[in-house]
C-alpha cells in the first residue's frame, strides 16, 4: 500500500519510470556495520519491493556476506555469471552448492573451441542444458553482419529464450504456492 510506496521512494534511486530502482549499500563503511542495518530491513523491503514490481533483480557481491548469503537463500532465481576458467568454474562448483538448484548460468567471452566448452562444462558440473547459456567472445559487435556477429546473436537470443523460461517458471512456482 501506500507505507510500501513511501518505504521504496526513500531508499532507492529510480531509474527507469518507476520501473527499475536501483538500491544503494548506504554510507556505511564498515562491512559487519551494514549487514547488520539490513538484515534489520530485509524482510519488510523485499516484501515492498515484490508488492511493487512483478520481478525483482538484486546484484550481490559474490562473497559470503551476510547480505549476500541472505538475499540468495530467499531467492527464487539466481543468475550466476562465470568465464571458461578451470580454476574458476572448479571454485565456483565446490564452494557454492547450495545455489545450485536455484541457478541459471552465463557464460561470459564464451569461446565454442575453448577446451572447456559447453557441452564439457555441463557434463563436469552436472548442469542440464537448460540451466546454461553463453554470451560468446566477439571482438567485431561494431561491424556489419558476419559469421560471428550471427553466432553471437543467436547464442544471446538462446540464453534470453533459456533465462526468460526458467524466469516464467519460477513465476508459476510462486502462484502455485
Amino acid at each position: 500500500g501506500k507505507n510500501d510506496a513511501n518505504m521504496i521512494q526513500h531508499t532507492a534511486i529510480p531509474l527507469l519510470f518507476q520501473n527499475l530502482f536501483y538500491l544503494p549499500q548506504s554510507f556505511i563503511v564498515n562491512r559487519d556495520v551494514f549487514n547488520y542495518e539490513f538484515e534489520l530491513v530485509r524482510e519488510t523491503l523485499f516484501q515492498c519491493l515484490e508488492e511493487a514490481a512483478d520481478l525483482l533483480f538484486v546484484d550481490t557481491e559474490s562473497n559470503r556476506n551476510l547480505s549476500t548469503t541472505s538475499i540468495l537463500s530467499d531467492a527464487d532465481l539466481i543468475v550466476v555469471n562465470l568465464r571458461q576458467d578451470t580454476k574458476m568454474l572448479t571454485e565456483f562448483f565446490e564452494n557454492h552448492p547450495i545455489i545450485r538448484n536455484k541457478a541459471f548460468f552465463l557464460i561470459g567471452k564464451y569461446q565454442p573451441n575453448h577446451t572447456w566448452n559447453l557441452r564439457r562444462i555441463c557434463y563436469r558440473f552436472h548442469i542440464p542444458r537448460q540451466n546454461i547459456g553463453v554470451i560468446p567472445y566477439n571482438r567485431n559487435i561494431d561491424e556489419k553482419q558476419n559469421k560471428e556477429n550471427a553466432f553471437f546473436m543467436r547464442q544471446v537470443d538462446r540464453a534470453v529464450e533459456l533465462l526468460h523460461q526458467r524466469i516464467e517458471s519460477c513465476q508459476d512456482s510462486r502462484d502455485d504456492k
